[in-house]
This record gives C-alpha cells, sequence and structure tokens, in this order.
C-alpha cells in the first residue's frame, strides 16, 4: 500500500555498509539539503491527496494547511491521478519549508515553500531498483507539475576515496557560503545491502576521515548529537502534532522520544537541557 511507504534514514559516507568503497566506479548525484520538514503525498483509495511526516502515515492538519498555501495541491494531485491512470502509485517526497527560521536555525524563509528531491514509484516493472525513480525523472515529473525541485549540485563518478571526500568538502565549502544545511548523496541503483544507496553530509556532521584517532583507557564519552539532529528532530514532533505542538505537556514525550532515536542512531550521549531547545523553536516560530 502506497501509505505504508517511508523515506529511508541515511548517515554520512564514513557510515556506509560495508564499507565507503562501494560508491567507487559508481554515477552519485550531489544535491542541496534543504533544511525543513519531511512530507510525502500520496492519494487515499479515494482519489484524496493526503500527506505524511516522517512518522505518521497522515500528518497534522497545520501542514496540510500549509503546503496548500504553497499553491502546488492541485498540481501534485493531477500529477499522482496521472500516474494511477497508469496503473501506478507515487509518493511524492519533497521538503517543506514553513515561513520563518528553518528548524535547525541555519535560514530563515519568507514564505511556505515545498520542494520536491524523491519520488517512490510503486510500479513492479519499473526499470530503476527499489523503487526511487532517478534524478533525471524526478526532475522531469516536478517541471510537469510545475513544482520546484531539488537543486542538483554535481554529477560525480571517481575510483579514489580521496576524490570523494574532496568532492564532499567542497560542496559543504559551498553550502557554507550559501548558509545550507548540506548535501545528500544518491545512487539509483543496488550496490550495497539496499536497493539504493543514500548518504548526507551536513556542515556539523562529523568529518570521519579528518578525524585524530587517540588511544585512552577508561570510561567511553560519547559525543554531543549535533544540533541540526535535535532541531530536526523537534520538527518531527511538530509534524505530527501541528497545533498541539504548544502544548508542552504533548510535545516534550514525543520530541524526547524522537531526540533519543537520534542519539542512539548517531551514537551520541543524552541531550542536556531539551527544554530549551524546545522553547528556542517556539520562540522561532513566532
Amino acid at each position: 500500500m502506497i501509505e505504508e511507504i517511508t523515506y529511508p534514514h541515511f548517515g554520512p559516507i564514513a557510515g556506509l555498509y560495508p564499507n565507503p568503497g562501494i560508491l567507487l566506479g559508481h554515477d552519485i548525484y550531489w544535491t542541496l539539503k534543504e533544511d525543513g520538514s519531511n512530507i510525502g503525498c500520496y492519494l487515499d483509495a479515494d482519489d484524496n491527496l493526503q500527506i505524511r511526516s516522517r512518522n505518521q502515515k497522515v500528518a497534522s492538519p497545520l501542514f496540510f494547511k500549509i503546503i496548500e498555501s504553497t499553491g502546488y495541491i492541485a498540481d501534485i494531485t493531477e500529477a499522482l491521478l496521472h500516474a494511477r491512470d497508469y496503473g501506478n502509485e507515487y509518493m511524492i517526497f519533497g521538503e517543506l519549508m514553513t515561513k520563518g527560521k528553518s528548524p535547525t536555525r541555519i535560514e530563515y524563509h519568507t514564505e511556505n515553500k515545498y520542494t520536491i528531491f524523491d519520488i517512490f514509484s510503486m510500479k513492479n516493472n519499473e526499470p530503476e531498483v527499489g523503487g526511487f525513480l532517478p534524478y533525471s525523472r524526478v526532475h522531469q515529473e516536478a517541471h510537469h507539475m510545475n513544482v520546484p525541485v531539488v537543486e542538483l549540485m554535481r554529477l560525480s563518478n571517481v575510483n579514489e576515496i580521496s576524490s570523494l571526500y574532496t568532492i564532499r568538502d567542497e560542496l559543504l565549502a559551498e553550502c557554507e557560503e550559501r548558509k545550507k544545511e548540506g548535501v545528500v548523496g544518491k545512487v539509483y541503483k543496488k550496490i550495497g545491502v539496499d536497493d539504493y544507496c543514500f548518504f548526507k553530509e551536513k556542515l556539523d556532521s562529523v568529518r570521519y576521515d579528518k578525524v585524530k584517532t587517540d588511544r585512552i583507557e577508561g570510561k567511553v564519552v560519547l559525543p554531543d548529537l549535533p544540533e541540526s539532529e535535535i532541531y530536526g528532530a523537534i520538527e518531527k514532533a511538530r509534524a505530527d502534532l501541528g497545533d498541539e505542538f504548544r502544548m508542552i505537556q504533548k510535545a516534550m514525550p514525543l520530541i524526547a522520544k524522537y531526540v533519543g532515536e537520534e542519539c542512539r542512531k548517531h551514537h551520541c550521549g543524552n541531550v542536556k537541557n531539551l527544554i530549551g531547545y524546545y522553547k528556542q523553536r517556539l520562540e522561532d516560530l513566532r
């Protein structure tokens, strides 16, 4: 069922299994990582447009109103209906950027915006592996919908790990200059354990290939979770709760849950003063 499709979680190049070398010799599409909320668009059984958040099949009514304000609802619905007419089901994944400061506080959006970054196809005979359409198809579909598509920063195919990290560093330097969160890399074919290979590199991510290694005996001290991940988890809770996000008794348990998941995923220690981050996000939304 199309509503069961969720966007995959993925980390930096250094975390790829079994090692970053699986990227060598393959076309890598490096796209700009926008700073907003991951929102998926799909049709229900009655041909009505629904939107999902990272963790809920149906996002809050607040976020539906926000995406409605972008003016893209009719075009997205028409594209989904067109795919259904040809026996296909799409889940359109995009970044919803709400007016005001972005979740990680890197950017300030003057209006509500939605940018498509991936499309998952349910059609069994699609030539692409894993259901995700390649960037060229995503760009084409977005163009027909008159909806913005995520920016392609570079297309690479290298044979050395050092070249891979050089490209990453160059693109992150560009992101820092443009005040953007980071980059996402995608190989649209099975080269590892999954049917696709995605990774992300952000300005505040640990550059594992540049870390000096020392061996010290004693208690293991886990690193701090990057603030971008903290605010990203808070934004997931906001997408789920909508207007109820401002009710601290409902927001904090969900925020604690999502932040805890990020801590375990990134092998980081517990976040101190989590309520302070929550209050800061409330302040930013004003």
